[in-house]
């Protein structure tokens, strides 16, 4: 069993090692267009610039970047990382007040307001949170209207005296500096009594009010000319070139090698980025040369993966990249507060600078939304006065950089300063790029929420009259699963491409998630998705920084010069967690991944000479819903192979990630499963449905869409979207047209029948069976899970042996029944003293050094039994030591390691993992039984005393115990509590993706909130008091089953059986594992059945037949039914177990859950250490029998509690509320409007 535990815990990570070495799809059938691999040199390469600040040895360089457009040197102390700047100097913009107010009437009104707001607020005049947000929005627009200048101090304020937020994050959310003057402009402009206002109020939080949904569009007069009947793309030249698209660089200038890695929030590897977990002045993890995966790119690592391109696609100087796309993201992801235009305009020309040394050929850039100051913040120049320029600092600047590098002509850099930073430019090979702003549709863009109109396609209907084909080049993706853009903007640009695709749009690129991912536009908006609607691919390129829990990677494409499709695509990756051991005569290891074709070209019967389109990737999701490994390869892919990848292997899994590929747009994407979308974390799955908004009714909401950037009126696409209604007829005419053109563009193509869009791929009943068993979850958890139910096992195998011989050992030694049962009892008295204090320092001092200090205490006491006789010292060892008179769990492991569990865990799979630790320590124990009795009767027919072969026994325990300390030194450092401390927020939050993190208005906008240290010492009075009322009532329930449970240990029942049969040990080892077996058996189905009825219940309706086959134990006088009764007890007494830790995983918080385990454990392990006392009475005076009818029926009084206070409880990771009680659910978000809940800002 030990080595089928240990294959097990290594089968995965082989398996990720052999793709990592082979890569997805390699072989010399497809080839790769360069080597395989590249190492890049060790050290700087100092020819990237050309003059640099002096910066301490073992530290990245520090360039005295000199730029060309601003005509300055950037000062040293902008990104030297001891000297971060806390403060944005740049000027901030207020809307012009509507009358001249002097000061003294300015403050008054702001007075005012701010008692009218908070009279909204507490009051009870208006009912729910979505009212009561739009009317304190209706009072706060006089402010911004009278006295704008004041409001930003007026917002601090409200926040701070409401408990919105804590001081320091509503001064970062609304300070003038940061997002203040931003959220002026929009109350003082915004239509916040209609639809702006939900949108402004579901911004700062939806359980103020929800998302609206899309809005009806009218698409009147949006297109010059119909879509033509017969449109057609040019022939495929068959001249394939290669493309290059890198994407979210996120350079971080101020990356300090040797600084916290692990840091409890906001951008770690910084001087200024601490893990409050630890003392101050610890490092947890050592920020690496090259970068970690909870940090940015540093120099380092982003000079080696340039330097990686020529060789690994096969271009130089001699032979270039045709081209190459940039998908945006350049600026490292500050805190609004060390953010500046300056520091923008540094990384633009640092980033751009290198791309032009070491890429051959155009670069063709768009922005992203961290690449202007404050991040994610553009204005429409249709703004009034300056406020429609505000960020023309930043157009004017880039656009003279993709000048001066000779990216753009001076028409192109013309249209991108007035276009947002977007531009239309055609290439040497006759392919025009448009770039866009997305911006103007991300939903963390606080002027989105200003109503505003004017779409443009006059570039795309310029593209279709002079017969070209268009590539469109963005950041933030359209659809997915629909958490990143506003609905509108993206309904409407999946017109636009509807209305020109597939004869004019070839391909769309965007980045922003930082993931591998790709989505599919369909005709008819999505409606019927099929082989022959599919119209035009959407490709989300990966990104060069590890953040967040990603490896670092870029793509290659060959493309044909005249359709412009995309015939292959390869990608290519570093993997980040090797970065920490890399010597220093080393660089960074870039290596090919996969070869798109190959990896899914012969599971979807694609035809080797027909181009990677829509329609290929269409029959991709047709070939993962026959296939669900396919979506786990692509889930695999999706983090570049990230060893922190998630898996996806269950069916809502597949079915969520199948439909995020077919939706272009967020209408599409939330109709999806939620939860699935990032693998940035472990996945927070909802049921479908329970994001899905309220649609919108109101007619004629508008916003900024599709156009060189943010598309103004003047310029090309689309610059804003008004909501448009299509007109069935027309509709109707262009799904015909697209159908037919597909169909025969597509001729060459195999087809099969189309099963049912989001079908749910078809399962083996081997597949059903283990999902239901949970070993799928079981081979997919981390390596840490693996290595602590192994050192479960062999613990529990020790346990198991000993606890055979334990009492008879004392009886060999000639110590009499009374002392025995003080042995038991004050051994586990021991147990509770040295249990309390390990596990209560478990999480300061480290758990991993609890566990082995744990391992060594066996050890010791297993040495001292197999060596010493005398009564006191044995007891004093025992006490001391660890040595379980039980055979049950004893000494401070089972805290620990469920604790650590619950965190390496998510609810939906906790239980599954709880029932298989159960099985293990049960198999364990069994096996330790069975081999403890067979090897003494085995030694003492060969001639050996019983005392000697007990002894023997006590050698292996020893022995055993430094095998556990051993394996137990392999732990990762995930498995400590400041692991789980630093956790993102985000990563705590359901349905709630990492590919953008932090929430605007949970603790720490611009960075995620600092969770509280983890103290030191954690005892009952630091528990919330709703977990004290709980805990209080299950230790009164969990003393009486464990005074039980203490009173017939297993070392009692082969004690009783052995008086009563007169049974050789090696027949009652033999029974005693049996039953053991059995109840493994019963274990395994814990989790299923939990799944069904709960856990509470399945924690009942099991226990409860095994207390009445204890009561009866002792009543026959037949061996046979008295074997019949105990393995009938045994296969339900343990079925418990497994729920009873996912039930104390879930009612308690993650950071009190060590503390909970281990006064559980504490309150168990004293009740038991009273019932061998107890029983060891009875025994003396002849009475042993009692002990099983009492101890019966104490556990059934235990089951009855149960039911009685907890069957009701609502429990994490319980069965699944029915659709009913999730929306009454969420009805319940309008009962407080002062709950401080996250809101909608997000990073990436």
């Amino acid at each position: 069993m030990a080595i089928g535990c240990s294959i097990m815990a290594v089968v995965p990570l082989l398996a990720q090692y052999t793709l990592a070495q082979a890569g997805y799809g390699g072989g010399a059938s497809t080839g790769i267009p360069g080597v395989s691999s590249f190492v890049a040199p060790a050290g700087y390469p100092t020819s990237a610039f050309s003059s640099y600040y002096p910066s301490p040895s073992g530290q990245e360089p520090q360039p005295a970047l000199y730029d060309p457009v601003l005509n300055i040197t950037f000062p040293r102390n902008l990104t030297n990382p001891d000297t971060i700047p806390l403060n944005d100097p740049d000027p901030v913009y207020y809307p012009q007040p509507i009358t001249n107010l002097s000061t003294a009437a300015q403050q008054a009104v702001i007075k005012s307001i701010l008692s009218e707001v908070s009279e909204i607020i507490n009051g009870s005049s208006i009912q729910g949170n979505c009212s009561k947000c739009i009317a304190a929005l209706s009072v706060a627009k006089s402010a911004a209207q009278l006295a704008p200048s004041l409001v930003p101090a007026a917002m601090v304020a409200l926040c701070t005296s409401s408990g919105f937020h804590s001081a320091s994050t509503c001064a970062e959310d609304f300070e003038a500096s940061t997002f203040g003057a931003i959220w002026t402009q929009v109350l003082g402009l915004a239509d916040v009594a209609g639809l702006d206002g939900q949108y402004i109020c579901s911004s700062l939080s939806t359980s103020f009010c929800p998302a609206p949904g899309v809005s009806p569009l009218n698409m009147t007069g949006l297109f010059p000319k119909p879509k033509p009947a017969n449109a057609k793309k040019p022939a495929a030249s068959g001249k394939l070139v290669k493309v290059l698209h890198m994407s979210d660089f996120h350079l971080d200038p101020r990356y300090k090698v040797g600084s916290e890695s692990n840091c409890s929030s906001g951008l770690c590897c910084r001087s200024n980025a601490l893990n409050t977990a630890i003392p101050a002045g610890q490092v947890s993890n050592s920020a690496p040369l090259y970068g970690a995966f909870t940090c940015d790119t540093p120099y380092d690592l982003g000079l080696a993966a340039l330097q990686a391109v020529g060789p690994l696609t096969g271009t130089s100087k001699a032979n270039p990249l045709a081209w190459t796309v940039y998908t945006g993201d350049l600026v490292s992801h500050e805190s609004q507060n060390e953010l500046s235009r300056l520091y923008a305009e540094y990384e633009e020309d640092s980033i751009y600078g290198m791309l032009k040394t070491y890429l051959t050929g155009p670069v063709y850039p768009a922005l992203g939304n961290h690449d202007t100051n404050p991040e994610a913040i553009d204005a429409p120049h249709s703004l009034p006065g300056p406020l429609g320029t505000q960020f023309s600092w930043n157009y004017d600047h880039v656009a003279g950089l993709w000048q001066h590098e000779g990216w753009l002509n001076s028409t192109a850099a013309e249209q991108a300063r007035l276009h947002y930073g977007g531009y239309s430019v055609k290439n040497q090979y006759g392919l025009r790029v448009i770039t866009i702003n997305t911006d103007f549709w991300y939903r963390s863009n606080f002027l989105n929420l200003i109503n505003t109109s004017n779409p443009d396609v006059s570039e795309l209907q310029a593209a279709e009259d002079a017969g070209e084909r268009v590539w469109i080049v963005g950041h933030v993706l359209s659809g997915w699963d629909g958490s990143n853009p506003l609905p509108n903007p993206t309904n409407l640009f999946y017109q636009i491409v509807d209305r020109y695709s597939p004869h004019v749009i070839a391909n769309i690129f965007f980045g922003h998630t930082h993931e591998d991912q790709q989505m599919i536009y369909y005709a008819n908006n999505g409606t019927n998705q099929s082989l022959s609607t599919a119209l035009t691919p959407g490709w989300i390129g990966p990104s060069v920084t590890p953040l967040n829990n990603l490896n670092s990677g870029f793509r290659l494409y060959e493309v044909d010069t005249a359709t412009f499709d995309i015939f292959e695509a390869y990608t290519f990756y570093a993997n980040v967690s090797a970065f920490p051991s890399l010597p220093s005569t080393q660089g960074p290891t870039y290596k090919f991944e996969y070869s798109t074709r190959a990896t899914y070209g012969p599971a979807a019967h694609w035809p080797a000479d027909a181009p990677l389109n829509a329609t290929f990737w269409h029959a991709v999701t047709e070939a993962m819903e026959r296939d669900a490994g396919l979506v786990s390869t692509f889930n695999t892919l999706q983090g570049k192979m990230s060893v922190k990848t998630p898996n996806c292997t269950c069916e809502a899994c597949v079915e969520a990630k199948i439909c995020y590929i077919r939706s272009g747009s967020v209408a599409l994407g939330r109709a999806c499963p939620q939860g699935w979308g990032s693998v940035q974390s472990p996945y927070k799955a909802k049921l479908l449905g329970t994001l899905l908004m309220p649609q919108a009714t109101e007619s004629g909401r508008h916003f900024l869409i599709l156009a060189t950037s943010h598309w103004p009126s003047t310029t090309h696409y689309i610059r804003g979207s008004k909501v448009y209604q299509p007109q069935p007829a027309s509709r109707n005419h262009q799904a015909q047209t697209s159908h037919s053109e597909n169909a025969s563009r597509y001729s060459n193509t195999t087809t099969h029948p189309a099963p049912a869009p989001n079908m749910a791929p078809p399962r083996s009943f081997a597949q059903k069976a283990a999902q239901e068993l949970g070993l799928t979850t079981l081979v997919h958890s981390p390596r840490d899970v693996h290595l602590l139910l192994l050192t479960r096992l062999i613990r529990m195998f020790a346990y198991g042996s000993s606890t055979l011989i334990l009492a008879l050992f004392f009886a060999a030694l000639n110590h009499s029944d009374a002392q025995i049962g003080l042995f038991m009892s004050l051994t586990l008295v021991g147990d509770v003293l040295i249990s309390l204090l390990l596990t209560l320092v478990a999480d300061s001092l480290g758990r991993r050094r609890i566990l082995i200090m744990g391992a060594l205490l066996m050890t010791f006491s297993g040495a001292v039994f197999a060596t010493v006789g005398n009564y006191w010292i044995l007891l004093l060892a025992a006490v001391l030591g660890v040595i379980s008179p039980s055979g049950n769990e004893i000494g401070p492991f089972r805290a620990v390691e469920e604790s650590t569990i619950a965190h390496l865990s998510d609810a939906t799979t906790r239980s599954d993992i709880f029932a298989w630790y159960v099985v293990f320590g049960t198999l364990g124990t069994a096996g330790g039984a069975l081999a403890c009795g067979w090897a003494t009767q085995g030694l003492q027919a060969a001639g050996w005393s019983e005392l000697a072969s007990f002894r023997f026994v006590f050698w292996v325990y020893a022995g055993i115990g430094l095998v556990k300390a051993g394996l137990s030194l392999f732990l990762s450092p995930a498995c400590e509590a400041q692991q789980a401390a630093a956790k993102k927020p985000e990563e705590e939050a359901e349905g709630v993706d990492l590919q953008e993190q932090q929430p605007f208005l949970a603790d720490g906008s611009a960075a995620p909130p600092k969770p509280k240290p983890v103290p030191k010492r954690i005892g009952i009075t630091t528990l919330s008091a709703k977990s004290r009322a709980t805990l209080i009532r299950l230790c009164a329930l969990f003393f009486f089953d464990s005074l039980a449970s203490g009173m017939v240990p297993n070392s009692l029942i082969a004690f009783f059986m052995e008086r009563k049969f007169n049974m050789p040990q090696g027949k009652l080892g033999t029974i005693l594992a049996a039953a053991s077996f059995v109840s493994s058996i019963g274990n395994i189905m814990a989790s299923s059945i939990a799944k069904r009825i709960g856990l509470v219940k399945t924690m009942v309706f099991t226990h409860l037949p095994s207390a009445i086959f204890l009561a009866l134990f002792p009543l026959p006088t037949s061996l046979v039914i008295t074997i019949i009764l105990l393995v009938a007890r045994a296969s339900l007494s343990s079925m418990d177990q497994a729920p009873r830790s996912a039930f104390l995983s879930a009612v308690v918080l993650p950071e009190e859950r060590t503390a909970v385990m281990g006064i559980v454990n504490t309150v168990k392990t004293m009740s038991q250490s009273s019932g061998p006392l107890i029983t060891g009475s009875l025994a003396g005076g002849g009475r042993f029998w009692v002990a099983f009818v009492v101890a019966g029926a104490l556990k059934a009084s235990y089951d009855v509690g149960m039911l009685t206070m907890f069957v009701g409880m609502k429990i994490e990771g319980d069965r699944k509320p029915e659709p009913a009680d999730e929306e009454a659910e969420h009805e319940s978000d309008e009962d407080s409007l002062t709950g401080d809940a996250p809101a909608n800002r997000s990073r990436s």
